[in-house]
């Protein structure tokens, strides 16, 4: 499969289960970005083989894309807060935002970000968009709750996944 910029790619997790915890307990734990996300990463290599999970410092992916250019992808989930886009790093109490950094970054990287929408767990909405982009588009570094739909596109339905 080729990665394409801006189109919102549709999935579905089957079969997910943890000991004794029902479904219902488990898309509750998975609707919180700080948890699916370590799922979500390296699912994202099934779903798009191109890529390879790397989890390095600044990028969770890199992707050998059509024209044989190795591309950096940092990965962001969209829950019920929104999507926050700045590293890890710079989010959380205590962590000090440095916006020209981040600029720095996805300009000399060619920085691209894949937002992972688990807002509907177990249904996943997926939109890579490059990361200067993003930056125009959202320059404070987060897409709010209320511009997710006009992020993504319409609103999901059950047989798009």
């Amino acid at each position: 499969m080729n990665i394409e910029f801006n189109k919102i790619y549709y999935k579905e997790i089957e079969g997910f289960s943890f000991g004794e915890l029902s479904q219902e307990q488990l898309i509750a734990i998975f609707k919180d970005g700080r948890v699916s996300c370590h799922f979500l990463q390296p699912y994202l290599n099934i779903w798009f083989p191109e890529t390879k999970f790397v989890d390095a410092n600044g990028y969770d992916h890199e992707w050998l894309n059509e024209d044989a250019i190795t591309r950096l992808i940092e990965q962001k989930g969209y829950n019920q807060s929104g999507a926050n886009y700045r590293p890890s790093s710079q989010l959380g109490i205590g962590r000090t935002p440095n916006d020209q950094e981040i600029i720095d970054f996805i300009y000399e990287n060619s920085l691209v970000y894949v937002i992972t929408d688990n807002y509907d767990f177990p249904k996943i909405r997926i939109r890579f968009i490059e990361g200067k982009e993003l930056l125009e588009l959202y320059p404070n570094f987060k897409i709010s709750v209320a511009e997710r739909e006009n992020f993504f596109g319409e609103k999901p339905r059950s047989i798009l996944y």
